[in-house]
């Protein structure tokens, strides 16, 4: 995935960030010695995890150079090793405690086949804990779209529920925007840059969007389908 830039990423990313913490929690009782982080972005929330497991190593993955040099020079840490990898294809040298990954998966290639084969580098008794966001992400906004008669895809609507049996959480996570404009500023600097996402409007179909947004809605937002997953290797 081709992001915004990093600098700009966290500011944006209120709702990653809220559902890190709803994912951490379901890891209060674990005691692991190596973690891998995967789509670690700008290592924010891969400095949450080394304060919070202080006694781990952590070996941090994502595919963008711009974020690893971002996490690298914001959050370094002497526990944490940042590594430019696809989750697709990367192997770790011996088994891991524990994997994370938050707000990553939707972007995958068959994640339910990512999902198996991720368990399989588990140690005894660990465990993969992940987020990500399901297909009722953005509703409101596709909505919109399809009301102004706007053909605009957006990354969204690829989005699917998976890996079922493994779901301990779902929730509706929302963010109110002033204008429709700044929920197209959060989406470019929090989603991708590409045909996928609707990030360039002209300010008459930006205006009649905002107008059908408060018709239907009271308000300008965004609502994120946050799904949360534990899968064990006992």
């Amino acid at each position: 995935m081709k992001f915004s830039s990093a600098a700009t990423y966290d500011a944006a990313a209120h709702v990653q960030h809220t559902c890190f913490e709803t994912l951490l929690s379901f890891c209060e009782a674990l005691t692991p010695n190596c973690i891998l982080d995967l789509g670690c972005g700008t290592g924010t929330t891969t400095f949450r995890l080394a304060q919070h497991f202080p006694n781990a190593t952590i070996i941090a993955l994502d595919l963008s150079e711009d974020m690893l040099n971002f996490a690298k020079e914001h959050n370094a840490h002497p526990n944490i090793t940042y590594v430019c990898a696809d989750i697709h294809g990367y192997t770790p040298d011996t088994p891991v405690d524990l994997i994370v990954s938050n707000a990553a998966f939707q972007w995958l290639e068959k994640p339910e086949d990512q999902v198996d084969r991720l368990t399989r580098f588990l140690a005894k008794d660990g465990a993969l804990v992940f987020s990500y966001f399901g297909p009722e992400t953005f509703r409101e906004l596709r909505r919109v779209l399809d009301t102004a008669g706007i053909n605009v895809p957006i990354a969204a609507d690829s989005f699917r529920r998976f890996s079922e049996p493994d779901i301990v959480k779902q929730e509706s996570v929302t963010m109110l925007f002033p204008s429709f404009l700044a929920l197209l500023k959060h989406i470019k600097h929090t989603g991708t840059k590409d045909k996928a996402s609707p990030i360039f409007f002209t300010p008459k179909k930006a205006q009649r969007c905002h107008d059908i947004y408060t018709s239907l809605f009271a308000h300008v937002k965004l609502t994120y389908d946050a799904i949360y997953c534990v899968r064990e290797k006992s």
